[in-house]
């Protein structure tokens, strides 16, 4: 029997993605050492993520800073990559990720937190750079040294959450301007689940050199969000038509990068709107739907507190 003895190392680890991948983790690797990088250990999910289970283990990492403490990465022997949204700054992550794994730790297996539609840039094919980016990151990170996988997720559910241009609870309007596309939104979660099961896996190399790309089991419209999302407040929320003009506006207005209006006009022109078989074939059971994101982030909408796992 697989006595998992590795060593984790988890980016990204408070968002949804990385502390359901932590959680459910530890569940599958009780005697691994995990450990959680966070920029502030002091923060409320980085605590929530100490209680999960004994093994693990918060550590403070910053890639983009000059001080490292290395010490984090020695016998780190399999590692989530989820980088931060910094689309200056992305490549010079995956880099430098890149050679202080290779210089300082003993990975046999990683997994990369990548996008739909990673690729080098093939005649400005996108009005995106990020999918090119994070083709970047994995050719920068799939290495000789070790196994590597690629997870391509579609546009989070969360996203209507996190992205106050979009939604706010208080508001009885959302904004997105995808036109009449659908979009097969992916819940962060289950992202998070897919990941911890490849992580744990005795036998990474049935992975290895593969993308799965993981998306919601239906693609959704304005009309079926709209339903979704006034059930879950129990109020009636529509759909307002707004250009894209507005829509940075709005993107700005909140403290969020102009960038990612790039992210939807691609989904207005059908880049997220066809399901993927991969996350089923992987797992065994479907993704959740728009709907069941929305009931599971019933309380956020309500005003409550949402637990991040």
């Amino acid at each position: 029997m697989f006595k998992n003895n590795e060593i984790y190392l988890i980016f990204g680890s408070t968002g949804v993605t990385g502390s359901t991948l932590i959680k459910q983790l530890a569940q599958r690797a009780p005697h691994a050492e995990i450990r959680a990088v966070t920029r502030n250990p002091a923060s409320r999910n980085a605590k929530w993520l100490q209680q999960i289970a004994p093994n693990v283990r918060l550590v403070q990492l910053d890639l983009l800073k000059s001080q490292l403490n290395v010490e984090v990465l020695h016998g780190v022997t399999r590692v989530y990559a989820l980088p931060p949204f910094l689309p200056k700054l992305m490549v010079e992550w995956h880099q430098r990720l890149s050679e202080l794994l290779q210089t300082y730790a003993n990975v046999n297996y990683l997994v990369k937190h990548s996008v739909i539609g990673a690729r080098e840039l093939v005649n400005e094919d996108t009005p995106s750079s990020i999918p090119t980016m994070h083709g970047t990151g994995e050719q920068l990170l799939d290495v000789s040294q070790w196994h590597f996988t690629s997870l391509r997720p579609t546009i989070f559910a969360q996203h209507f959450i996190s992205n106050k241009a979009i939604f706010k609870p208080t508001e009885s309007e959302f904004f997105l301007p995808i036109g009449e596309a659908k979009v097969a939104f992916i819940d962060a979660r289950n992202i998070g689940e897919v990941a911890a099961k490849l992580l744990a896996s005795p036998n990474p190399k049935r992975h290895a050199d593969k993308a799965y790309t993981l998306t919601g089991p239906v693609g959704v419209t304005l009309d079926d969000i709209r339903v979704a999302l006034s059930n879950a407040t129990r109020q009636e929320v529509n759909p307002k038509p707004i250009s894209d003009e507005a829509f940075v506006q709005r993107l700005h207005d909140n403290g969020l990068s102009p960038a990612l209006i790039a992210v939807y006009q691609e989904a207005r022109e059908g880049w997220f709107s066809e399901p993927s078989p991969d996350f089923y074939n992987l797992m065994g059971y479907r993704a959740n739907t728009f709907f069941e994101f929305a009931q599971l982030s019933a309380p956020y909408f309500l005003g409550g507190n949402v637990s991040i796992d």
